[in-house]
């Protein structure tokens, strides 16, 4: 790993300024194709991110080897202020990975609700978006345990939610969930649970 890549990892923003600054290349890759930015987005150290603005040159949506941009990264690990920066400087909440996962997925996935909610609010992220195995971002997140933000992304489709939640709950056997979906049964005049 370069100087540079340690620094960023690490959240040494005054060395990782000062490495820019002195020519360090911020396009230079790891293994597995993640450049001094991924690193910083990754840990979440938001000062870090900003010296990036430093460079002459830097690629806000660079993909690694698994598609994923700086933004992929902060999402993954749960950054909001993170992630809000590098969309402000030009990165994309629509580009997909290799398996075509957007960075709501990404965030669905590992339960990030907070990320989940900033991301929801960009008119051009579609949260119905599927990926190569067919899954949208709800059934990510219930499919990891993450039953009410399963919901939020649900109830954030619209007139169609309720059906878009039941097939969700349905498709990842969330019993909870699709109880909670469906209206209460009358029994002898009275309302009866699910």
């Amino acid at each position: 790993m370069s100087a540079l890549g340690e620094a960023a990892v690490r959240g040494h923003s005054s060395i990782t300024r000062l490495l820019i600054v002195h020519g360090a290349s911020t396009s230079s890759r790891l293994q597995g194709g993640q450049t001094p930015l991924h690193l910083a987005a990754s840990s979440g150290n938001l000062q870090t991110v900003q010296t990036f603005l430093q460079a002459k040159r830097i690629d806000w949506n660079a993909g690694d080897m698994s598609g994923h941009s700086p933004l992929f990264l902060a999402a993954a690990n749960g950054h909001t202020p993170t992630v809000d920066f590098l969309m402000l400087q030009g990165a994309h909440a629509t580009t997909l990975n290799l398996g075509d996962q957007t960075p709501l997925h990404i965030a669905a996935a590992n339960g990030h609700k907070n990320v989940v909610e900033f991301l929801l609010r960009l008119p051009e992220v579609v949260p119905l978006a599927r990926d190569r195995g067919g899954y949208t971002p709800a059934d990510l997140a219930a499919r990891n345990g993450h039953v009410f933000l399963a919901m939020l992304l649900c109830a954030h489709q619209g007139p169609l939610s309720t059906l878009i939640c039941l097939n969700v709950a349905t498709r990842n056997r969330l019993l909870q969930f699709i109880s909670s979906l469906r209206p209460p049964r009358r029994i002898r005049g009275k309302f009866a649970p699910g």
